[in-house]
């Protein structure tokens, strides 16, 4: 009697622990995606990342309070000018390698927020097992409420390399709330350095920029919301539906 209530009383710690953070490693597909993609690290709560349904169709809707810090190991500790990180954004299960040309496209609904620093909503990144140090060749995000499409530059044996704004077009947020917005981003790593062209909405906004990447990196897409903690920033909440990534060669 004594083991059977001690069992039970696991179970309810485990579960208020998984209620709290969410349950990490958790698969997100959908009928209309042609890649899963997974919670690599935990959420700081259960609503970070809810199913929501819009004219009968399925999304995903991400929302980040200010103080959620992400649950990833370097997270909670300064680094890049903020105290701690925000983090609710999933990560490509598949890794992809250089040499290959990407079609990577997404439906997005901006529905409030993103008027903090450096809010990012989604990248390509580089990190592999072997490939620890390597940054994300790409990066959209918004800062002070206006978007930035960051490049990686500068990358040699010594450096993993900067960010730098490719994005000439001046993009508030504010003009792009409640509507969705067709992201398209063609991606070639069959040169050195890579390319990149951005579309919003069949619109060119990046036309064949240079990107740069650490020669070990596996590009994989990660999308959500990922921010500097403590810098003001107010609750932001992002819907993405109809992810596609495509080998174009």
């Amino acid at each position: 009697m004594g083991n059977l209530l001690l069992t039970g009383a696991l179970c309810l710690v485990l579960m208020a622990i998984a209620n709290a953070s969410g349950a990490q490693n958790k698969s997100y597909s959908d009928t209309d995606w042609n890649t899963q993609f997974f919670d690599n690290c935990g959420l700081p709560s259960r609503t970070s990342i809810e199913r929501v349904k819009m004219d009968g169709d399925r999304k995903l809707r991400f929302t980040l309070h200010p103080g959620d810090i992400g649950r990833c190991s370097t997270d909670k500790n300064a680094r890049h000018s903020a105290s701690y990180w925000e983090r609710a954004e999933l990560a490509q299960k598949e890794r992809r390698g250089v040499g290959r040309r990407y079609k990577i496209t997404s439906e997005v609904i901006f529905q409030s927020g993103f008027t903090g620093e450096r809010e990012a909503f989604f990248q390509i990144h580089g990190w592999a097992e072997d490939c620890q140090h390597a940054y994300p060749p790409v990066m959209m995000k918004f800062t002070n409420g206006k978007m930035r499409v960051e490049t990686l530059r500068g990358v040699s044996n010594t450096s993993s390399g900067r960010h730098r704004n490719a994005l000439k077009k001046n993009i508030k947020i504010s003009s792009l709330y409640g509507r969705p917005i067709s992201l398209e981003l063609d991606f070639d790593t069959t040169t050195l350095p890579g390319r990149l062209s951005v579309s919003l909405n069949g619109h060119q906004i990046v036309s064949d920029t240079s990107v740069q990447y650490a020669s070990c990196a596996e590009p994989y897409v990660k999308f959500g919301i990922y921010r500097p903690g403590g810098k003001g920033s107010e609750t932001s909440v992002v819907i993405f539906d109809d992810l596609r990534i495509e080998q174009l060669k």
